[in-house]
């Protein structure tokens, strides 16, 4: 699966890093936004609207205006898991997916 395809699969899912003190929450878009949660545990947080873009080396790039903020490599998934290698470190996120929605026909 390639990562396009993946965050594709991911939108309206709420990703949540597995973290003691740091508090990263992420919900992609359609249109290729990221409403993030950002901050500490029990602390500051903020709530910034982010863009994202998939680069040619399928790498994930969350940025704020033209600034890069995150670059997620190594993106897999397994299950309800995502795991990134970020800035050099592993990142392990959960993911919680909205419930379906049933839709009924006239």
């Amino acid at each position: 699966m390639s990562v396009q395809d993946l965050i594709q699969g991911l939108v309206q899912a709420k990703l949540d890093l597995q973290d003691e003190r740091v508090l990263e929450q992420f919900w992609f878009t359609n249109d290729n936004h990221v409403v993030a949660t950002l901050g500490t545990k029990g602390g500051a947080v903020c709530g910034p609207v982010l863009k994202y873009r998939i680069t040619e080396d399928n790498t994930v790039e969350i940025l704020h205006g033209e600034k890069v903020e995150y670059r997620w490599e190594q993106v897999q998934m397994s299950g309800d898991v995502l795991a990134v290698l970020c800035a050099g470190k592993p990142k392990t996120f959960s993911i919680t997916r909205p419930p379906e929605r049933k839709r009924y026909l006239p």
